[in-house]
C-alpha cells in the first residue's frame, strides 16, 4: 500500500515535440537527440506547475489528520506557496505563508496571487533566517495552535516523502500515456529535490530503463545528491516494501544555477527570448529557463549523444516572468 491523493491537477499532461529547438541544437552537434517536452505547466491555471502533483498527496494527509491550517514557506515569488494558497482556498483551509524577502509594498506575480487567494502572509527578512525556513515552523505553528487551529506544515516545494509520490505517479503516467520507454532519458529541474526523487522512485517501481537527469538551479551537486537520498528515505516510511534506488541512478548536472536561486544573468533572458520566438514556448527565469538552457548546452557539448529521444519536464513557474519584467525589458 502507498498513500492516496486528492484530485486537483489536470492530468495527464501532454507531451509535445520541440522540433525547431532540436534542429537548432543539431546545427552545432548533428548527433544530438530529439527533444520532447512534458507540459506540467498545463496542470492548471491557479496551480500551474509541478507543485500540485506533490500537494495532492500532502494535503490528503492533512485532511486525514484533521488539520484545518496549512503552514508553508518559500521565496517571495514561490510557485509552491501560490499553489498551496489556491488549493487551501478550494479546501476551505486557512493558509499561512512564510515568504523570504522584504515587503516593498508592491504586489506582482505569485505574491499578488497569494493575496488574492486569501493567504495570511508573514514576510521573513533574509537576515532573520539562520539556516532554513522550515526551522520557523514550530514558532508559527505554536501561534496558531493558541488560536485553536490544528496546523499541517509543508516544506519548501512540498519536497518531502509524501510529496515525492506525486512524481512517482508522474513516471507511471509518462510510461503509460506517452510510451515512456521510447524516451532514453528524462531531464528535469531540481530546486528542492522532491520532483526528482519522485521520478527516481517511479523508475524503480515501474521499470523505466532510461536515465533521469536533474539540472540544479540552486545549491550544488553534492547538496542535491544528499537531499534526493533523504527524500527517498522519507517516502519509504509510507510503504511496506521500501524502494531501493542505487546512488548511481542519481545524475545531477551542476553548473547552471548562475548567480543562485532566482538570480539571473543576461544570457538567461536571452535564452528565454530565443525559446519563445523559436517554439512559441514560455519558460521562466528561475526554474525551467535555467534547466532548459542547461539541457541545450549539454546537448551541444555531446553529453547526451548516446540517446535518441529526451523528455524534458516543464515544471511551470511562468508567473515568475511577471516579477522579472523589469530585468527582462532590455532583452525582449
Amino acid at each position: 500500500m502507498e498513500p492516496t491523493k486528492l484530485d486537483f491537477a489536470n492530468l495527464p499532461t501532454p507531451v509535445q515535440s520541440l522540433n525547431k529547438l532540436t534542429e537548432l541544437i543539431r546545427e552545432t552537434n548533428s548527433e544530438s537527440p530529439e527533444i520532447h517536452i512534458k507540459r506540467d505547466d498545463f496542470s492548471g491555471i491557479e496551480v500551474s506547475g509541478n507543485k500540485i502533483r506533490k500537494l495532492e498527496y500532502g494535503l490528503k494527509e492533512a485532511k486525514e489528520q484533521g488539520c484545518d491550517l496549512l503552514i508553508t514557506c518559500g521565496g517571495i515569488q514561490s510557485n509552491h506557496c501560490r499553489a498551496t494558497a489556491a488549493i487551501g482556498a478550494k479546501l476551505g483551509l486557512r493558509v499561512v505563508l512564510l515568504l523570504r524577502g522584504v515587503d516593498d509594498g508592491t504586489r506582482v506575480g505569485n505574491h499578488m496571487m497569494d493575496e488574492l487567494f486569501g493567504a495570511t502572509i508573514h514576510m521573513i527578512a533574509p537576515e532573520d533566517i539562520d539556516t532554513t525556513m522550515e526551522e520557523l515552523f514550530p514558532k508559527y505553528a505554536a501561534l496558531y495552535i493558541k488560536e485553536g487551529y490544528k496546523p499541517y506544515t509543508i516544506p519548501t516545494g512540498a519536497s518531502n516523502g509524501i510529496g515525492a509520490f506525486g512524481y512517482k505517479n508522474c513516471m507511471k503516467e509518462i510510461i503509460e500515456m506517452n510510451d515512456g520507454h521510447a524516451y532514453d532519458a528524462v531531464v528535469v529541474t531540481v530546486g528542492s529535490a522532491g520532483t526528482y526523487a519522485g521520478l527516481l522512485l517511479g523508475k524503480e517501481a515501474y521499470g523505466y530503463k532510461g536515465d533521469i537527469y536533474g539540472i540544479n538551479i540552486a545549491a550544488d551537486h553534492d547538496y542535491f545528491l544528499n537531499r534526493t537520498v533523504e527524500v527517498i528515505e522519507e517516502a519509504n516510511v509510507y510503504v511496506d516494501a521500501p524502494a531501493v534506488v542505487p546512488k548511481e541512478w542519481i545524475k545531477i548536472i551542476d553548473g547552471y544555477q548562475g548567480e543562485g536561486y532566482a538570480l539571473n544573468k543576461p544570457e538567461d533572458f536571452e535564452f528565454i527570448k530565443k525559446v519563445g520566438s523559436l517554439e512559441g514556448l514560455l519558460v521562466d527565469p528561475v526554474y525551467t529557463g535555467k534547466a532548459m538552457k542547461g539541457l541545450v548546452e549539454e546537448c551541444e557539448k555531446g553529453t547526451f549523444d548516446q540517446y535518441k529521444k529526451i523528455l524534458f519536464i516543464h515544471t511551470g513557474g511562468l508567473y515568475g516572468l511577471l516579477a522579472k519584467a523589469g530585468e527582462m525589458e532590455m532583452y525582449i
